[in-house]
């Protein structure tokens, strides 16, 4: 990547080098996203710029400010979709390249760098258009209450490529007296400060119509709770909600009783709470049912699921486990779960899986929670290419011995294992890893167990052998994990958390299997 120029000065007796001679200025070949931007002159900014038409801008353009004409930089702006997962859902990544050159397509984006700017300056002109210039706020609301809790970087650094979304984590220190971390690109850096400067500035216009508003919003928005001993982000996403309350609080018209009306509607369409299944549990441990509370105040929370019924206190910003035994002779059972004043219906596997011809197919694997899908914003997906399942089906000629088949679809080379766990989630008999190079290592009950692995254009398979011994009783428990070379973890039965290390488990009934047999050789 090209270095990052800050522009020329052009004045009346001097003229930019022939290499920053700006190419011919075309009326309405480009549009600004933002009409303002919040920056101190001297910090010069980073403006947004999308082509209105097919534009050659020649790698600069000019910027009328105030009696100066500014030559600066032009820089594509790329944003690429994120290949790695991400607790927070972030979908893209930012990067600035190379000084623009040759045309830029209609609708494709760039970026111009301006230098300090004259003291004093309110206004800018790029290409007809203003872009208004207003000092930026530099304080976040106060935190309501007791300080929020500080977030791990690892669930929150794919944010940080993003300079629309990155405000979020640095709104979520401030409320917890930390920092954020900083983007690597200076580039990214300055439209990251520029972003996070309009929402301090939008909630500051808040914050003088009513401070305790502005910290229950600001709290909102930068969401964080306790859940498994950590602090997690749990923030909205959704992109149309987050910019319409932009624009309402930033508007140049609205008065104090609508910056309220904004905000009270915002936070009255906040989710009160999540409930999610752990675990479905089994004949011999109880189901496992998360429960978080997303308010600042204790919720009573409670399940109800055919006949049982357990009750908890959930406390402000706090996710809780609760277990309720499973009492039904169905395949599944519904739980009511109920968060405060949120409601949720929940489906359990009730009883073991029955193991019959052709086998009991594990899967398809499901990818990790994801903060967006976790509260009910965005439909959980599975990706076709990377999609990953198992078949569980006596050997034959095994003298009852069992196999396990395994398929990975895979879009690209790279460490890709599966994790084959057998018995109780806190207490495993054995484990067995079998990866896309080929090797096999068992541990427990599944030391020395045997396979073949086979590479295909678009996937890979494995076939393991598992002993009679390992299998011992009508009814095991298995788990299944995948770490594929996008680094996405994906398992089965349940989906996990990222930062989950036990699996739940699955029951199979392995006696079903074995009743057919009988009555074939009975009929016979």
């Amino acid at each position: 990547m090209a270095a990052l120029g800050v522009g020329t000065v052009e004045t009346g007796c001097s003229q930019p080098s022939a290499r920053a001679t700006p190419a011919k200025p075309v009326e309405q070949a480009v549009a600004r996203v933002y009409g303002t931007e919040f920056v101190r002159p001297e910090d010069g900014a980073a403006v947004v710029l999308i082509a209105a038409k097919p534009w050659l801008p020649g790698g600069f353009i000019t910027v009328s400010a105030g009696d100066e004409a500014l030559v600066v930089p032009v820089h594509h702006l790329r944003v690429a979709p994120r290949t790695s997962p991400s607790w927070t859902g972030a979908p893209v990544e930012w990067s600035l390249g190379d000084t623009i050159e040759g045309e830029l397509s209609p609708g494709a984006s760039a970026v111009a760098l301006l230098p300090p700017l004259p003291e004093g300056i309110t206004a800018l002109t790029i290409d007809g258009a203003e872009v208004r210039i207003e000092a930026p706020e530099d304080r976040w609301p106060a935190a309501p209450r007791e300080a929020m809790a500080a977030l791990p970087s690892e669930l929150v650094g794919a944010e940080l490529g993003d300079p629309t979304r990155a405000w979020r984590v640095e709104l979520a220190g401030a409320l917890a007296g930390a920092r954020a971390g900083e983007s690597v690109d200076e580039g990214i850096a300055r439209l990251r400060r520029q972003h996070a400067a309009r929402w301090r500035t939008a909630l500051s216009r808040l914050t003088s119509v009513d401070g305790a508003l502005a910290s229950r919003l600001a709290a909102s928005l930068g969401r964080v709770i306790r859940i498994d001993g950590q602090a997690v982000p749990a923030w909205s996403t959704e992109h149309r909600r987050v910019d319409a309350l932009l624009g309402s609080l930033l508007a140049q018209n609205a008065d104090g009783g609508s910056l309220e009306l904004a905000a009270e509607a915002w936070l009255a369409d906040e989710p009160g709470a999540v409930a999610w299944v752990i675990d479905d549990g089994g004949d011999e441990r109880p189901a496992l049912i998360g429960m978080a509370n997303l308010t600042d105040a204790a919720a009573a929370a409670s399940i109800s699921a055919n006949g049982a019924v357990e009750l908890a206190v959930v406390g402000p910003r706090e996710a809780i486990q609760l277990a309720i035994a499973q009492q039904s002779g169905t395949p599944s059972v519904r739980a009511e779960v109920r968060v405060g004043d949120s409601v949720f219906q929940l489906d359990l596997v009730a009883q073991p899986i029955p193991c019959a011809p052709p086998g009991v197919r594990m899967g398809p694997l499901l990818p990790e929670w994801t903060m967006p899908e976790w509260l009910g914003e965005r439909a959980g997906t599975l990706d076709a290419g990377w999609a990953t399942a198992g078949l569980l089906q006596p050997r034959s000629g095994g003298e009852g011995a069992w196999e396990v088949f395994l398929e990975c679809r895979a879009l690209k080379d790279g460490e890709d294992t599966v994790r084959l766990i057998l018995g109780p989630p806190s207490k495993p008999n054995g484990e067995v890893r079998v990866s896309r190079s080929g090797a096999i290592d068992g541990a427990g009950v599944l030391a020395g167990v045997k396979g073949l692995v086979r590479e295909e254009t678009d996937r890979w398979t494995a076939t393991l052998e598992i002993p009679s011994a390992a299998m011992a009783g009508s009814v095991v428990t298995i788990a299944i994990e995948r770490l594929d070379a996008r680094g996405a973890r994906s398992t089965w039965p349940r989906r996990v958390m990222p930062w989950q290390r036990q699996l739940p488990g699955g029951e199979i009934d392995l006696s079903a299997w074995g009743g057919l047999k009988d009555r074939d050789a009975e009929g016979r």
